[in-house]
C-alpha cells in the first residue's frame, strides 16, 4: 500500500525528461511505494528552483500533473514516464503565449492551438518538434479577416497556402520560405486588379495574366466573355512588371501584341487599333516610332489615322458593277457618321447583358446588346430576324476571343463585338435589308437614314423588356434554365422538316404547335391567334407587331417559318403568360371553371412567367412526357412528418 511521506529526499537515481536531466530534485513530497520511490500524487522540487505538481508512477513523472521552470513558464498536462507527453497546456508569461495541444518529449508536436493575451494572434494546427509543420491556420487579428490558412514546413508558410491581408488583398496560391512562390493567384482590393501566374521571391515572374476588373467580382478566368470586357495583359513578367513578349488586350477591343521592359511598350510591337487600324514597328518607352525613323534619337509619336473604320467587305465590293466608286463613296459615308456611330456604339455597351453580373463595366459590345439595337431600329423582318443577323455577326467576328466565344454557340448573347466589327456587321445588314437598290453607298445610306438615326435619337426604354433583363426575371430563367432549355429542344423538333431537326433556332411555327401540344394555345384562355400575336410581338417589337396584326392572316402565317433563338424563345413564352393571366383576370367565370389548384398570380410579368411555368408549362409537359425525367428530378421532397414535441496598400509584398 503506498504511503504518505513529507519531504523525502530525492536521489538522481530516478529517471528524468532528457531536457531535465541536468536538473537535479532535492527533495519531494508526496505518496512512495514500498520501497520509498515516487508514486501517487506528489510534489517534486529541484535545484535549479523548478518545480513539479502531479502524479508519479516507480520514481517518474506520469500521469497528470504540472511543471513550473524558475522563470515563470508551466506545462500543465500529462506526463508519460518522466517525458511531457503526450498533450497539455504551455503557458510563457513572458510573451504571454498560451499552447493547447499535443506534445512529444517536452516539444510541441502533433495538433495544437498558441494563442497570446496580449495580442491577437493564433494559430491552430499542425507541429512537429516545436515547428509549425502541416496544414495550419495563422490568424493576425481577432475578427478572423487577417490570415494565412494552407501548408507549412518547418516553421514557414511552405506548400499551398491563401494570405488574406488587412487590406483585403487575397493571395492563393504557392509558397517557399515564407514568399509566394510557385503558380499563384493575387487580388489586390483596392484597385480590383487580378494576376495569376507565376511567383518567385514574392513577386510575379514569369508567364502570367493581370486583370484590371473594374467593377466586376467574383469573375473566373474561365469565364471568357467577362474576361473581354477589361483590360488585361498576358506575358511575362520580370519582378512584378510587364517584361518580354506579352500581349495587352483593352476593354475598347484594341490590342497590342510585342514586347516590353518596365510595364511599358518597348521593342518591336504591333497595336491593332478599335477601328481595326494596323501600326506594326518599333515601340520606345510605350510610344511608337514611325517606321524606320527616329529624330534626334527621339522617339515620335503617331497618331491614330483620321480615317473610316478598316471593313472587311471586299467580298460586297467585288458584286458592285462601279467598285472603286464604292468604296469611295463608302469611305465618305463612314466619315460623315462616324461620330454617331460611336454614340450607338458606347449606348448600347453601356446596358445590362443577361447573365453579366450587374454593375460590371463594358467598353465592347456584345451579341445581346446589338440585338437590342437592332430591334430598336426596327431592323428585324421576316426575312431579317434575330438568328440571321447572328450569322451576319458571326461573318464579321474577326478577333480570336471573339471567336472563341462563338465556339459556345453561334447565338450566344454574351459574344463581344468591337467597334470595327460593329460597323461592318451594319454594312452587311444594309446589304441584306436592301439588296434591290442599286449600290452599297445607297444601301448603307438608307439603314442609317430610315433604321439608325430616327430612332436611335428616341432611345425609349421598353418596360416588357426592361423587365425581362430585370434581376428577378433573371433569377427565374437561372433557375429553372435546364428545364427550359429541354422544352427549347423539344419545341425544335416539333414539326418536323426534312426528316431532321435542329436545335440553334426554333420556328414560329414550331413554336404555336410545341404551345399547341401543351394544350395552352388554342383555350380560352389563350387563342392560336394570342399566341402567334405574342411570337410576332417578340420578334416584330414596336410598330411593327401591332402593324402586322392589323393586316390580314396571310401576313402573319407567313412569318410562322421566321426562326427564333432561346432567348427570343423565352420572350415568347413570358408574352404568352401575360396574355394568358389578363384574360383571366379580366374574367372571374373563365377563372372560376380552371381546375383546382391554379392560382392566380401577382400582377407582375415576372411573377405571370413563373407562374405560367409552374401551374401548366411544366406540369403540362410533364404529363405529356416532355419532361418525365427532368420534372422528377426537380419535385420538391415530401415534407416528413411533424415529430412529437417534449418540453425540456497595394502591393504583392505587403506583409502583416
Amino acid at each position: 500500500m503506498a504511503k504518505l511521506v513529507n519531504r523525502v529526499p530525492i536521489t538522481n537515481e530516478i529517471a528524468l525528461d532528457p531536457q531535465l536531466s541536468s536538473i537535479v530534485i532535492i527533495h519531494y513530497v508526496g505518496e512512495t511505494d514500498e520501497i520509498g520511490m515516487p508514486n501517487g500524487d506528489g510534489i517534486a522540487y529541484f535545484k535549479g528552483g523548478h518545480k513539479y505538481e502531479g502524479e508519479f508512477s516507480g520514481g517518474l513523472m506520469d500521469g497528470v500533473g504540472v511543471y513550473e521552470w524558475v522563470d515563470g513558464i508551466t506545462y500543465q498536462g500529462q506526463f508519460t514516464k518522466g517525458l511531457l507527453e503526450p498533450s497539455g497546456k504551455y503557458y510563457w508569461p513572458k510573451e504571454c503565449a498560451t499552447y493547447e495541444g499535443a506534445v512529444s518529449n517536452g516539444k510541441k508536436h502533433g495538433q495544437g492551438k498558441l494563442s497570446f493575451t496580449n495580442s491577437d494572434v493564433v494559430y491552430e494546427g499542425v507541429w512537429e518538434q516545436g515547428c509549425r509543420h502541416g496544414d495550419g491556420k495563422l490568424t493576425y487579428n481577432r475578427e478572423g479577416t487577417e490570415y494565412y490558412e494552407g501548408e507549412w514546413r518547418w516553421g514557414y508558410k511552405e506548400g499551398f497556402g491563401k494570405m488574406v491581408y488587412a487590406s483585403g488583398n487575397v493571395y492563393e496560391g504557392d509558397w517557399r520560405q515564407d514568399e509566394k512562390n510557385g503558380q499563384g493567384r493575387m487580388h489586390w482590393a483596392k484597385t480590383n486588379i487580378v494576376y495569376e501566374g507565376r511567383w518567385d521571391k514574392g513577386l510575379p515572374n514569369g508567364t502570367g495574366e493581370q486583370t484590371w476588373l473594374g467593377g466586376a467580382h467574383n469573375t473566373s478566368q474561365n469565364d471568357t466573355t467577362q474576361y473581354q470586357m477589361m483590360n488585361r495583359y498576358k506575358g511575362n513578367f520580370v519582378n512584378g512588371k510587364r517584361e518580354g513578349e506579352g500581349t495587352f488586350f483593352y476593354a475598347t477591343g484594341a490590342r497590342y501584341q510585342g514586347q516590353w521592359r518596365d510595364n511599358m511598350k518597348h521593342g518591336a510591337g504591333m497595336f491593332t487599333f478599335e477601328d481595326g487600324t494596323i501600326f506594326e514597328g518599333d515601340f520606345v518607352e510605350d510610344k511608337p516610332f514611325k517606321q524606320g525613323e527616329a529624330e534626334n534619337g527621339q522617339p515620335t509619336t503617331i497618331q491614330t489615322p483620321q480615317m473610316p473604320v478598316q471593313l472587311d467587305i471586299l467580298d460586297i465590293y467585288a458584286e458592285e458593277l462601279a467598285p472603286e466608286v464604292t468604296v469611295v463613296a463608302v469611305s465618305h459615308l463612314l466619315l460623315r457618321f462616324n461620330t454617331e456611330f460611336k454614340t450607338i456604339y458606347r449606348h448600347y455597351a453601356s446596358l445590362r447583358t443577361p447573365g453579366v453580373p450587374p454593375g460590371t463595366k463594358s467598353y465592347m459590345l456584345t451579341f445581346y446588346q446589338f440585338w437590342r439595337m437592332a430591334r430598336d431600329c426596327r431592323m428585324t423582318t421576316k426575312d431579317l430576324t434575330i438568328a440571321q443577323i447572328n450569322l451576319i455577326l458571326g461573318q464579321v467576328i474577326k478577333a480570336p476571343e471573339g471567336k472563341e466565344a462563338l465556339e459556345v454557340g453561334p447565338h450566344n448573347p454574351e459574344t463581344r463585338l468591337m467597334f470595327r466589327e460593329f460597323v461592318e456587321a451594319l454594312v452587311r445588314i444594309a446589304q441584306s435589308l436592301y439588296h434591290g437598290l442599286v449600290s452599297l453607298e445607297r444601301r448603307f445610306h438608307r439603314l442609317i437614314t430610315t433604321h439608325i438615326l430616327p430612332n436611335v435619337s428616341k432611345m425609349e426604354v421598353d418596360p416588357f423588356m426592361a423587365e425581362m433583363e430585370g434581376v428577378d426575371m433573371q433569377g427565374v430563367i437561372e433557375q429553372h434554365l435546364p428545364v427550359l432549355q429541354t422544352l427549347y429542344n423539344h419545341a425544335a423538333c416539333t414539326v418536323p422538316s426534312n426528316n431532321c431537326c435542329t436545335t440553334d433556332t426554333i420556328s414560329c411555327r414550331e413554336f404555336v404547335a410545341f404551345m399547341q401540344e401543351l394544350e395552352i394555345a388554342g383555350t380560352e384562355l389563350l387563342s392560336l391567334s394570342d399566341c402567334l400575336s405574342a411570337v410576332l410581338s417578340s420578334i416584330f417589337p414596336h410598330d411593327r407587331a401591332e402593324a402586322q396584326q392589323d393586316e390580314e392572316t396571310d401576313n402573319d402565317y407567313h412569318a410562322l417559318d421566321s426562326e427564333l433563338i432561346f432567348s427570343e424563345f423565352l420572350e415568347c413564352i413570358t408574352r404568352c403568360a401575360v396574355r394568358f393571366y389578363g384574360m383571366m383576370r379580366e374574367n372571374e367565370e373563365l377563372y372560376d371553371r380552371m381546375e383546382c389548384g391554379r392560382r392566380l398570380h401577382p400582377d407582375t410579368i415576372t411573377g405571370d412567367f413563373e407562374c405560367f411555368l409552374l401551374d401548366y408549362v411544366f406540369p403540362n409537359a410533364h404529363h405529356n412526357s416532355i419532361l418525365v425525367e427532368l420534372y422528377e428530378q426537380r419535385s420538391p421532397p415530401e415534407e416528413p412528418e411533424e415529430e412529437e414535441q417534449f418540453d425540456g496598400e497595394e502591393s504583392e509584398e505587403e506583409e502583416v
